[in-house]
Parts: structure tokens; C-alpha cells; sequence
């Protein structure tokens, strides 16, 4: 039997350096973090107790800080180095991280990439895909 369990985090937003054009070298800007985490979470379903499952708010404080603390010129690295953290993460089979900009375009219109990693060949839809297929998001 395959496992299809999720943790899931959505719209954790933090400011930091991200993206090519000059002014996004040197001002922060807002950047919504969205992690789906695939794990077997039965053992912590019956014990109740922490040490059986990710921590999701441990999980979250470091993300910001690997956000902020990466100055990455590209959302696809910042995702990369975002899923390599969260399969460090014991039980963590596989990951989907979605980052947005939502100020870097005009209009309204919110820019983003979503890539997944790790295994799961037999996993829910989505899982094991490669990386996005969209032109680099700056």
C-alpha cells in the first residue's frame, strides 16, 4: 500500500533579495512561500507526539530564513535550495515548493514557479515531475 500523506504550508510570506533586474539586487521584496511535504504521517497520527512527524512550524522559521539569507537571482534557485532543505527532514519522501512574487509584475498579476523533487514514482499526481517548464522568473 502507497502512502499519500501531505503536510501542507501555504502563503508564508517574507520579504527578501530576489531577482536580476538591479533595484530587486538591492530592495526587498515580498516573496509567498508554499511547501507540500510527502510523508508517512500514520505513527504520528496514533502517538500524538511531535518527534513522529515535521515539525511544520520548525519547518516554516527556516525557510524564511534560507529565503532570506540566500540573495538568489532566480525563484527556480531559491526552490532548489528550498526542496533540498525540506528532504533533509527525516520521513520527507518528496516535495513540492511553489514560490510567488506578487509585486513583480504590473497589474495585479503575481509571478511564480513550482517544482517537485524526490521520490515517489508510484505518488499522487505531480510527484517526481520534473521542474517547471516556464522560462526563468528573475
Amino acid at each position: 500500500m502507497s502512502i499519500h500523506d501531505t503536510i501542507i504550508i501555504r502563503n508564508l510570506e517574507t520579504v527578501c533579495i530576489i531577482g536580476t533586474l538591479p533595484r530587486e539586487r538591492t530592495e526587498p521584496q515580498r516573496l509567498i512561500i508554499g511547501l507540500e511535504l510527502i510523508c508517512d504521517l500514520a505513527r504520528a497520527g496514533v502517538s500524538d507526539a511531535i518527534d513522529d512527524t515535521v515539525d511544520y512550524a520548525a519547518l516554516a522559521r527556516e525557510a524564511v530564513e534560507i529565503a532570506r539569507a540566500s540573495h538568489s537571482h532566480l525563484l527556480e534557485r531559491l526552490a532548489d535550495l528550498l526542496a533540498a532543505h525540506c528532504l533533509k527532514q527525516p520521513g520527507v519522501r518528496a516535495v513540492t515548493v511553489r514560490l510567488e512574487k506578487p509585486d513583480a509584475l504590473p497589474g495585479g498579476a503575481v509571478a511564480g514557479v513550482s517544482i517537485t523533487r524526490g521520490e515517489a514514482p508510484h505518488g499522487p499526481a505531480g510527484i517526481g515531475a520534473s521542474s517547471s517548464k516556464n522560462r526563468p522568473i528573475g
